[in-house]
């Protein structure tokens, strides 16, 4: 890592991980550079999420599930770290190679840069759409976002998997006030305060999710809401413009890979974000209890 050698503290939210989260603490315990702690913050999980994690981590803190909140919980985990650097990872991505750790932190002597977040690759049984996005939104070149180049039309920032300075994260905490994207948030917070966001596509973590239409539009509902908030905030320009040609893209990846089978549902799946998409950026004109059903996060409208 340089000259000054810093310590590291892997943060992971869980909640009933299920079988694949031994999977990614092994592959934690397999890194090259050890010099880390595992801070498991669990949300009463009812399977063997809490006895997996005790076999790789002796940090665990239980929360109740009410209490939960994207931003909230992550700054607390912050206060709780020993490690000069904060990596988060969600408990469904797994780490791809010995040098995923490494290359996440790498860079973290540059003084500009705050924070940096890794590539993420789509699971071998992901659905084509699925993987188009993670190809689309996860490329192989090596981009750094500042006041200069910041497109606030793509991606720039994703606690799936990143690092940030602690000091930086103690001063300039997540927002505790939207639904989600709090990294995002944070990440245009931080450019205008003048730092730097490194896209580091040499760390790698698999992940994906192959979600029904009815989860497709939860999801993007939530994108959408949480979305809104930032956009109040920032007074950014909208997120919805490239959606059709994007969507174009999909159908001929789709098509160059033969999955032919799969352009109905595809369409079904647009549809789906798009309506989600539109009904979250424009939650205020909803009642209450469509907002909780439309929602990932119901306790967020209680």
């Amino acid at each position: 890592m340089g000259k000054n050698h810093k310590s590291v503290s892997i943060i992971m939210l869980t909640k009933n991980a299920g079988p694949i989260f031994e999977d990614v603490l092994r592959s934690i315990s397999s890194q090259s550079f050890k010099d880390f702690e595992i801070l498991v913050i669990d949300s009463n999980s009812n399977d063997n999420t809490v006895k997996t994690a005790k076999g790789f981590s002796e940090k665990i803190i239980n929360i109740k599930r009410e209490d939960f909140n994207h931003g909230k919980t992550r700054n607390y985990g912050v206060k709780m770290a020993k490690g000069d650097i904060v990596v988060f990872l969600t408990q469904d991505a797994i780490p791809q190679g010995d040098n995923w750790l490494i290359n996440l932190v790498k860079e973290m002597d540059n003084k500009n840069i705050a924070g940096v977040f890794g590539k993420q690759i789509a699971r071998e049984n992901a659905i084509p759409m699925e993987k188009f996005y993670y190809r689309k939104m996860y490329g192989n070149k090596r981009i750094i976002w500042n006041s200069n180049n910041i497109n606030h039309d793509e991606i720039i920032f994703s606690n799936v998997s990143s690092a940030i300075k602690k000091d930086i994260l103690l001063e300039n905490p997540f927002s505790e006030n939207i639904l989600m994207s709090e990294d995002m948030e944070w990440a245009y917070r931080m450019i205008d305060e003048g730092y730097d966001i490194l896209y580091q596509p040499l760390s790698v973590v698999n992940h994906s999710h192959n979600s029904s239409a009815v989860n497709i539009f939860k999801r993007y509902f939530d994108f959408g809401v949480s979305h809104s908030q930032i956009l109040n905030n920032k007074k950014r320009t909208q997120f919805l413009g490239k959606g059709l040609s994007v969507f174009l893209e999909e159908i001929k990846y789709i098509i160059s890979k033969k999955e032919f089978r799969w352009i109905p549902k595809a369409i079904i799946y647009y549809l789906m974000k798009f309506m989600g998409l539109i009904m979250g950026r424009n939650q205020k004109f909803l009642p209450g209890t469509l907002k909780a059903r439309f929602s990932n996060y119901r306790m967020y409208w209680k």
